[in-house]
Parts: C-alpha cells; sequence; structure tokens
C-alpha cells in the first residue's frame, strides 16, 4: 500500500476515537473524457480544518464543489457528521460557503447581506438580528452594518462573506481560495481570522488553495492532490518532513526539493559517488533511487573538514533573512543551500558541503513513493 493511501484516514493517525466530520469516498467527477477527481478518499475527525493544496487543475475545487452540493459526481459518496449528503440539494447540507470573490449584493447593506441566508430560510427577524450582530461582532465588522460592500475593502468584504456563511451555524465551513484576491498584509491577518474563528466555533472546515503557506500554516490536515488523486493527507509537519511520494517532495517547500538519480550498494546509498545514508532495510543491492534533502539540512563547511561533496556555485538568490546558494556538484547533481547572508559570497566559488545521512528523502525511482 502506498503511503498516499495509507494516510487517506487521518482518523487512524492520533484521533483513532475522533468521529469524522467529513468522509468521502471514491469520489469522481469527469467531464466528457477529462477525469477531473480520480476515486478520491478520505476523512476527516469533527471540528478539523482540512486545506486542499495543489496546483492549477488538480481537481481540489471541483472536489469542493462536489462536497458542496454544486456539481454532481459522476460516482462515490459525501459523509457530513455522520449523514449520506452526495444527493442532497445544497441547501439541506447544513453547510457555510465563502466564495473566492465574495459573492455580496451589492444593493443591499452589511447586515443585509450576511442576514439574506436567514430570511431565506423563513428565520423569524428578531432572531435574524441577533445573529448577525452576533457574527458581525465576531469578524471584527460591529460598526459596519449599514455599510453597502463597495464601500468596504477586499478584506472587510471578505469578512463579510466569512460572517454571511457562520450566520447558518453551520456543521461544515467551505472555503474557496477566500484569500486569493487580498494583498500579502490582508491575507495574514484574514488567515488568523479564519483560524480563530475555526476554532471558536468548532466546525469541520474544508480550505481550497493553490499556496502551500497558506496550507501549512492554516489547516490542521493537509489533503496534496495533483489529477484528480490524493497524492498525501497528513498533519502539515509531516507532510513537509516526510513526503509521501516524488510530487509531494517537489511541490511541497521553497525552493522546491531537487531529486537525485542514487543507488543502493554494500546496504548504503551512493549519490554522486558519494555514501550518503545506509539503505533502507528490504532494499536490494543495485535498486535505484531519488535522493533529495531540504535546503536547510545542507550546510556550507570549512575546507579543511571532511565534507561529502565539492562543487561550484551557481547562483546566489537573497531572500532577506536568508540566502539560497545552488551548488553545482555534477553535471547531474546540483544542491540547495540555505545559509545566513554572507556565507558564501560571489558566483564560480568552490565550496565543500555537509549533509547529515538522516537528512535525506529517498524515493523508489519506479514508483516514485518513498522508502
Amino acid at each position: 500500500m502506498s503511503r498516499a493511501a495509507e494516510a487517506t484516514d487521518v482518523t487512524e493517525a492520533g484521533q483513532a476515537d475522533a468521529p469524522a466530520g467529513l468522509e468521502i469516498a471514491d469520489l469522481s467527477r469527469t467531464f466528457g473524457s477529462v477525469v477531473a477527481v480520480d476515486r478520491l478518499s478520505l476523512a476527516v475527525p469533527r471540528g478539523s480544518m482540512v486545506a486542499l493544496l495543489g496546483p492549477s487543475g488538480c481537481g481540489k475545487s471541483t472536489t469542493l464543489q462536489m462536497i458542496a452540493g454544486l456539481l454532481d459526481p459522476t460516482s462515490g459518496r459525501i459523509v457530513v457528521d455522520g449523514t449520506d449528503v452526495t444527493r442532497a440539494p445544497s441547501h439541506r447540507r447544513g453547510l457555510g460557503f465563502v466564495f473566492q470573490d465574495y459573492a455580496l449584493y451589492p444593493h443591499k447593506t452589511v447586515r443585509e447581506n450576511v442576514g439574506f441566508p436567514l430570511r431565506m430560510a423563513g428565520v423569524p427577524r428578531a432572531e435574524i438580528d441577533l445573529r448577525v450582530t452576533e457574527e458581525l461582532d465576531r469578524v471584527r465588522l460591529t460598526d459596519k452594518g449599514r455599510s453597502r460592500p463597495q464601500e468596504l475593502s477586499g478584506g472587510q468584504q471578505q469578512r463579510v462573506a466569512l460572517a454571511r456563511a457562520l450566520v447558518k451555524r453551520p456543521a461544515l465551513l467551505l472555503f474557496d481560495e477566500p484569500l486569493s484576491n487580498l494583498d500579502a498584509s490582508l491575507r495574514g491577518d484574514m488567515r488568523e481570522l479564519i483560524r480563530d474563528v475555526h476554532l471558536e466555533i468548532g466546525a469541520t472546515s474544508v480550505f481550497v488553495t493553490h499556496d502551500q503557506d497558506e496550507a501549512l500554516n492554516i489547516a490542521d490536515y493537509v489533503a496534496v492532490m495533483s489529477a484528480g488523486r490524493l497524492m498525501q493527507l497528513a498533519r502539515p509537519r509531516e507532510i513537509y518532513d516526510a513526503p509521501a511520494n516524488v510530487f509531494v517532495a517537489r511541490f511541497i517547500g521553497r525552493p522546491a526539493m531537487r531529486l537525485h538519480p542514487a543507488v543502493v550498494r554494500a546496504g548504503a546509498v551512493h549519490l554522486a559517488g558519494r555514501e550518503i545514508c545506509p539503505a533502507p532495510a528490504g532494499l536490494a543491492d543495485e535498486t535505484e533511487l531519488l535522493a533529495g534533502t531540504r535546503p536547510e539540512d545542507v550546510e556550507v563547511v570549512d575546507g579543511a573538514e571532511g565534507g561529502a561533496f565539492e562543487g561550484t556555485v551557481r547562483r546566489i538568490e537573497h531572500a532577506g533573512a536568508d540566502d539560497f546558494v545552488e551548488v553545482v556538484v555534477t553535471d547531474d547533481v546540483t544542491l540547495t543551500v540555505r545559509t545566513r547572508p554572507g556565507v558564501v559570497a560571489g558566483d564560480a566559488r568552490a565550496v565543500r558541503l555537509r549533509t547529515a545521512s538522516s537528512a535525506w528523502h529517498l524515493f523508489d525511482a519506479e514508483s516514485q513513493e518513498r522508502v
């Protein structure tokens, strides 16, 4: 069984007794001959937030639309809090949806926008007023109730959209790239607010994003998708520290992990003519692997010290508190090193590099799964 398959039920990882707030079983969606979502299965503990993360076209938004009832699945099942909602209409699923483009009514005030779902549901006016006030307080827009959307900033409009999703007191909250239209400073503030609200109300939440920083910082679990399939579902730290396959290893992390051909010989893994680490148990000699390491796990050492590799600096990227140094070891092997600014100065300089044997990530060259 692959690591991706093993990780599809996160209730097995430290929360074995937690009931699932969301279960998806063999969910698929095709558009003609195009398979947008391919037999996706996952289960998330009630009250947790899962981020669906992947590049454009990976199927994450299609998945969210099926969970929301905006798109019918070709096959499979969706269960929310123990109730099968696969064929239920959207308004019967007990969910709140926060859209990327806010989807506010421009002719209505903030209070009218937030209270609209309750009015459509026939909730008494007095209760609508109470709940709208409660949610505007929660998203810190108490004094904006009489304003119209065009009078608000982008961040404020997104908070109105969040309040509207919350006013229904949903069991499931869905976020479709809610931060993508905001500038960097507002994204940080809004991310903190969404996380705070999620923790306060305790609803199961699904957060769709292509931004790994958002996913790793806001979610309890991250589901990495590619070509409609689940690549890995795990805690953010595990996604980064133990990527289940080559796709996750290359997709998660900035700069991306570089992977190089390696081979098992005499119980050790060899890369570019050097022994880099012991071979995992059960791997025969001449097993072909792909080996990579994170930039923070590579260090530049003094010429007098024993370094595993010698190479030439090709490029230095200055990134504020860090420098990222590309070092060419052979024609096939280039390592990236994260250093303090100024540790390496100038291109074409010879350097020696050292990496702990435990820092290497190894993948089977054929299956591309972690070994």
